[in-house]
């Protein structure tokens, strides 16, 4: 009886199995899409300065990774916390910084990069 339960069981399974993977490679596209699309945001694009910055694999591609400054407080810092901006701020100065740093340029690549390994997954 428990058998026959399991094989049942099994059988159901296994012919849900091409399903299951179809659904799970839409998933993780919709996931891939939703994310590499919001780094066309500017303010996705300004949250992943730090990240950027303080890699030692992408902070090549920004042009002042590297640069310090001294901040409000006198210390010296990473040139690109001074420039940071907080969710719903809009400062001309620091967007014009970001520009020039390469920051929205890195932010659009890598979205079509993470929507690209999205679509290839399907």
């Amino acid at each position: 009886m428990i058998n026959q339960l399991f094989t049942f069981a099994a059988g159901i399974l296994v012919s849900l199995e091409r399903h299951f993977f179809t659904y799970l490679r839409i998933a993780i596209f919709l996931v891939m899409a939703w994310i590499g699309g919001l780094k066309v945001c500017q303010y996705e694009a300004d949250g992943i300065v730090p990240f950027v910055s303080n890699s030692p694999f992408m902070s090549f591609l920004y042009h002042n990774s590297s640069k310090t400054t001294v901040n409000d407080k006198g210390k010296t810092v990473k040139e690109y916390k001074v420039h940071m901006n907080k969710e719903g701020e809009v400062k001309p100065d620091n967007i014009k910084w970001h520009q020039e740093n390469g920051t929205y340029v890195f932010s659009i690549g890598l979205g079509l990069m993470i929507c690209t390994i999205g679509t290839l997954v399907l």
